[in-house]
């Protein structure tokens, strides 16, 4: 653990809940942490050999499908990501792919029980949706 949220204590609120970041680090694929959705505030580092591999373990090594995020500086392989997991939301170089409340959360495989979709839902309602957010500098 890198970070542990559990100790972060926000000035002016010691009588609220409030749960910090956490970071793990060293994280491999065959963990629960890497194949179970953590709804809060939490990040699991992990290292892939390739781009390959990386999109090979989001879309095998999981029945989940809510979202991958990738930080690169090369577009060719943004787009091979964006392509080819099997998410309902990608993100590049920004750590959550939903910025705003009025964008689609879409998800797939098992992810997908529970989503909210945009105003749009009823059109939207049989398509297969993938969200990208990119921020280039």
């Amino acid at each position: 653990m890198v970070l542990d949220g559990r100790g972060v204590k926000v000035k002016g609120y010691s009588n609220g809940y409030f749960l910090g970041p956490t970071i793990l680090e060293d994280v491999n694929v065959d963990m629960s942490m890497a194949k179970e959705e953590a709804f809060g505030p939490v990040a699991a580092l992990i290292r892939a050999d390739s781009l390959d591999q990386a999109i090979e373990w989001i879309n095998t090594k999981t029945n989940l499908g809510h979202s991958a995020s990738i930080m690169t500086q090369s577009g060719k392989n943004a787009r091979k990501y964006i392509r080819e997991v099997n998410v309902g939301n990608v993100a590049v170089n920004v750590a959550v792919a939903q910025p705003y409340a009025f964008f689609p959360l879409g998800s797939r495989r098992e992810s997908f029980v529970g989503t909210a979709k945009s105003r749009m839902a009823s059109m939207r309602m049989f398509m297969d949706e993938k969200t990208v957010i990119t921020r280039w500098v």
